[in-house]
């Protein structure tokens, strides 16, 4: 793995990290919303993308995992942002 392999990958982690803490964090956070917005789009691109090739149903559910993470982790900050606002 090259340089930018290392890049790509610790971009990942951070981003699937920031989503992880964006369900549990109670105060408002854009990186959080971010981040969760690129794990979302990232992985479900990538898991239709198996389910279209038609590889393992594991790597499917694992990427339909992190989706909900990101989806669940942008609601939780977009609506923390909106108690703040009223």
């Amino acid at each position: 793995m090259g340089v930018a392999g290392v890049i790509i990958m610790v971009l990942a982690v951070l981003a699937v990290g920031f989503s992880i803490y964006g369900l549990f964090n109670r105060r408002r956070s854009i990186c959080c919303v971010l981040a969760g917005i690129v794990v979302v789009i990232l992985a479900g691109r990538e898991g239709i993308n198996i389910l279209v090739s038609g590889q393992s149903i594991q790597w499917i559910i694992a990427y339909a995992v992190m989706v909900l993470i990101g989806l669940i982790s942008i609601y939780r900050q977009l609506k923390t942002l909106k108690k703040l606002d009223a």
